[in-house]
């Protein structure tokens, strides 16, 4: 699952990650649960600074990331990332 765009619309705001995918290594979507507020995306990424770099992206995007697991398999990374809305 690689499309060029996900956008996700919330009461409040737009969530587009399609930048975010197109500049990381290696990133595969794999799956999206959304609760009202945030999103958890569950996804592989070739690496751990990969992984950060992503984090520091949507933070420069005006969001809020936390990585709340992230494993190292056979030459790729498996995480999960909390994606809110930042503070204004």
């Amino acid at each position: 699952m690689k499309p060029s765009l996900f956008k996700f619309k919330t009461n409040r705001h737009h969530l587009v990650i399609s930048e975010c995918s197109q500049h990381t290594p290696g990133f595969n979507l794999k799956q999206i649960d959304y609760q009202p507020g945030q999103f958890d995306l569950y996804l592989e990424i070739d690496n751990l600074q990969a992984l950060e770099h992503l984090k520091q992206r949507l933070s420069r995007l005006g969001f809020t990331a936390e990585i709340q697991s992230a494993t190292s398999r056979s030459q790729v990374v498996e995480s999960r990332l909390r994606i809110t809305r930042s503070p204004r």
